[in-house]
């Protein structure tokens, strides 16, 4: 059996019977050598984004660096009235591939079956000498404060996405220089936002892919101005190669907004607002109005075979998976894609359209890393879907 099934061996008898409207988090599919779900079905609740969290600085060895971030991690979300109990996600970035075995240990000793997140890695340099790990997360809102305190930069550390309508930008880059990059990128988005009746105060959570990684702070600092004066949602800052210095993509609420769209009544909407190209393989946009979400683990291809293999492989296993949690490739919202060479990169262009509806692909990034959290693979492809509810 292929290493891309592992998170994975538990999934298709845990989704029998699920009901469509359960009113639960379901997490499914619970792997104890990974302590994490394969899957998390989200009913209409409020989420809680958060920033990207760092061990205490003057931690050094590397098993205490990974229980500093979680336990920093968990005293945010307890100032939300929540706790590690209620994670749905954990996006994890690791210096090395020793990092990522370390925080998997860890997360089997931390996680049961009735509590396991979804989990995601990426392996790459990180913006503080000697920072073994970085942590971001998705969680259930819990009765406390609605939104994070500000940073000391202006960034709230956490926000909350209300149970509602919600949109997905992708990845957007501008030319330039660092700086000009950085500040050109966030108006182009806040043009988007503008174009669909939001503004940015309606942004949840901004994901950044950086080079120089050096730079991150920079980087933050440069996107924390561009809110004027009023605080900044919290930022995620990724490593990634490019010839631009900056990519970033989006979540926000569209909760009680009249939103510009095309086909009102659609639960899901797939955008290319104008100026700009659509293309078959990721949309620019993704309106969401179904209230549910379906959150899978990151997705590797087998060790050992080829780009191509690789890639199919992983998109007919996400079918079975997406099938049994009553959706489909079709109620894709969101994909990140972390490629470690230009091989899978390219095989990854010519493959999608096997798969996607060219009128409906999800919103997407895809960052070229220096490692994607398995060794032998050169991809991990993570999701966001939600359920079709014309499935039985």
């Amino acid at each position: 059996m292929g290493t891309f099934l592992i998170p994975f061996l538990c999934l298709v008898h845990s989704f029998e019977g699920v009901p469509a409207n359960a009113g639960e988090v379901l997490r499914l599919g619970y792997n104890s050598d990974e302590g994490c779900a394969a899957a998390i079905r989200v009913p209409a609740i409020d989420q809680i984004y958060t920033t990207q969290v760092s061990p205490d600085p003057g931690v050094i060895a590397t098993e205490d660096q990974i229980q500093s971030a979680f336990d920093r991690l968990a005293s945010l979300l307890q100032q939300s009235g929540s706790n590690s109990d209620s994670l749905l996600r954990l996006h994890i970035c690791a210096e090395s591939q020793e990092v990522v075995d370390r925080t998997r240990d860890f997360l089997r000793k931390k996680f049961g079956e009735s509590n396991a997140p979804t989990v995601t890695y990426v392996v790459g340099d990180l913006p503080l000498p000697g920072q073994k790990i970085a942590i971001d997360a998705i969680a259930v809102l819990g009765k406390g404060e609605t939104d994070g305190k500000p940073h000391e930069s202006g960034e709230d550390e956490t926000r909350v996405l209300p149970a509602g309508p919600r949109v997905f930008i992708s990845g957007q880059a501008e030319k330039g220089e660092f700086e000009e990059g950085v500040r050109g990128t966030m108006r182009s988005l806040f043009e988007t936002l503008d174009f669909l009746g939001l503004s940015p105060s309606d942004i949840v959570q901004l994901k950044g892919f950086v080079q120089p990684i050096e730079r991150a702070e920079e980087a933050r600092s440069l996107m924390v101005e561009c809110f004027e004066g009023s605080s900044a949602p919290p930022i995620v800052l990724v490593e990634w190669s490019s010839s631009l210095p900056i990519e970033i993509e989006l979540i926000a609420t569209a909760k009680g907004k009249e939103i510009r769209r095309g086909t009102w009544g659609e639960p899901l909407e797939f955008i290319t607002p104008p100026g700009m190209t659509p293309s078959p393989v990721y949309s620019k946009l993704v309106y969401v109005e179904e209230p549910e979400t379906i959150l899978l683990s990151g997705l590797y291809g087998e060790s050992a075979t080829d780009a191509s293999t690789q890639i199919h492989r992983i998109f007919e296993s996400m079918k079975e998976f997406l099938s049994e949690a009553g959706s489909d490739l079709r109620h894709l919202v969101k994909a990140t894609y972390y490629v470690s060479n230009d091989e899978t990169s390219s095989q990854l262009n010519q493959i999608r359209p096997d798969y996607y509806d060219p009128a409906r692909p999800p919103a997407a990034s895809k960052a070229m890393v220096r490692g994607v959290g398995r060794e032998g693979t050169g991809i991990a492809i993570d999701m966001i879907a939600v359920p079709n509810q014309s499935q039985p």
